[in-house]
């Protein structure tokens, strides 16, 4: 709110006006709190620290970092600060598992089942009796179907 008028700021703030000789009085009152001049030194300590640490600020950092390992042959560390780079710059994204629990009344059920047993779950073998069962050797089951990744 620098470069405002103490009352517009204060109205900025959120604060309830009747008219505008209340918000000039109230502005200038709350300017004089000891805890709110606290607050706002802290604000513009934190804006100054968040000004300097910047995409560029921290890309440099790592560089200088990755030279001076290359130099000293830690390589190590080099690799770190090449990945931190790349990172950085959106060139790496960590992966996310993607891990699918079995639904399960008890707590100590396995969270993994095997092919067949699921197969035999959601009924998709077992059903007809004549009819020869798909599992994972059989011929029925086609492997370029994706069933199975």
């Amino acid at each position: 709110m620098k470069g405002m008028s103490q009352r517009d700021a204060y109205k900025l703030a959120g604060y309830k006006v009747a008219h505008d000789k209340v918000a000039d009085a109230d502005a200038s009152r709350l300017l004089t709190n000891a805890n709110f001049q606290n607050r706002l030194r802290e604000m513009e300590r934190d804006k100054a620290i968040s000004d300097l640490v910047t995409v560029h600020s921290v890309t440099s950092m790592l560089a200088t970092v990755y030279e001076d390992a290359r130099r000293y042959k830690q390589i190590g560390a080099a690799a770190t600060a090449a990945m931190g780079i790349a990172k950085l710059h959106g060139l790496l994204v960590d992966k996310l598992e993607d891990v699918t629990r079995r639904p399960a009344r008890s707590p100590d059920a396995p969270l993994e089942i095997e092919v067949e047993h699921w197969l035999t779950e959601h009924k998709l073998i077992g059903q007809q009796p004549n009819v020869e069962s798909p599992t994972l050797e059989s011929p029925n089951i086609s492997d370029d179907l994706g069933m199975f990744d």
